[in-house]
């Protein structure tokens, strides 16, 4: 059965009241379909409750990708002090971190690398899944 197959039958069944359960590797396909969810994880249950709730503040997570002119190591350690920067790495000459922030605070973070004498020359970020951070956060070494 096709994805959207699955997902339309899914649908008819919840619209007559009836619960489903839905295994699922497609994070897009989960979060469209489900009100709730459950992580399960070797047998063991780690996280349930309604998709908005658990997904709120993932919603703002960004995958963020920088270079700096300069000495980037030393970008990369002012960055690992600033707030909503989380898992700063360095490969090369780029940076990447998630960030937790607002679309407003990303720009302030940009704005304070500058202040403090960094000059970024590219600067991309993508929000990731709302489900993403959540499901992955468990299944990290």
């Amino acid at each position: 059965m096709s994805a959207s197959a699955r997902v339309g039958y899914a649908l008819v069944l919840a619209e007559n009241g009836k619960a489903v359960v839905l295994s699922s590797h497609i994070l897009t396909e989960l979060a469209e379909v489900c009100d709730s969810v459950a992580v399960i994880e070797a047998g063991k249950l780690q996280a349930k409750g309604h998709v908005e709730e658990m997904t709120r503040e993932a919603r703002a997570q960004a995958q963020v990708a920088c270079r700096v002119l300069g000495d980037p190591e030393q970008a990369l350690l002012a960055l690992a002090e600033m707030q909503h920067v989380a898992n700063p790495k360095r490969d090369a000459d780029t940076i990447t971190f998630s960030f937790s922030g607002t679309e407003e605070e990303r720009a302030a973070l940009l704005a304070e690398m500058v202040k403090r004498g960094f000059s970024p020359v590219d600067f991309a970020s993508r929000n990731i899944n709302a489900l993403e951070p959540l499901l992955t956060s468990w299944m990290a070494p």
